[in-house]
């Protein structure tokens, strides 16, 4: 969905279309009403995804199609409701790392002392 200002939607008072800076993205939005309630809210929350997702080819010709002004490499793509991931992923590896730490220092000890005892 692009997000325009607020005269009609995508389209200036001469009819042309505006440049679209941004698109809201959302796996939750299916028809007008749901369109509607999106955009009426005081303020949206999500995320910029533009480094994880990109416009397929369907839609890029489509908004191209419509918006022929715009540069869609240069537009922000922002997921509706999108959080940034819980961190677990991060806590893992930390974990990993910390028991590959302490294995590598037990078998340097373990070496030292059997050297000493040569």
């Amino acid at each position: 969905m692009p997000i325009t200002p607020l005269v009609k939607l995508g389209a200036a008072p001469d009819g042309k279309p505006f440049l679209i800076q941004a698109l809201i993205y959302s796996t939750h939005i299916r028809s007008a009403p749901d369109v509607e309630k999106a955009v009426t809210k005081d303020k949206i929350q999500g995320m910029v995804i533009n480094q994880i997702e990109s416009l397929g080819s369907k839609e890029r010709k489509l908004l191209q199609d419509s918006y022929p002004a715009t540069d869609f490499n240069r537009c922000i793509i922002f997921e509706l409701d999108r959080k940034p991931g819980s961190g677990t992923a991060v806590v893992y590896l930390g974990v990993a790392v910390a028991a590959i730490l302490v294995g590598v220092l037990i078998l340097f000890a373990r070496f030292r002392s059997s050297s000493a005892s040569q």
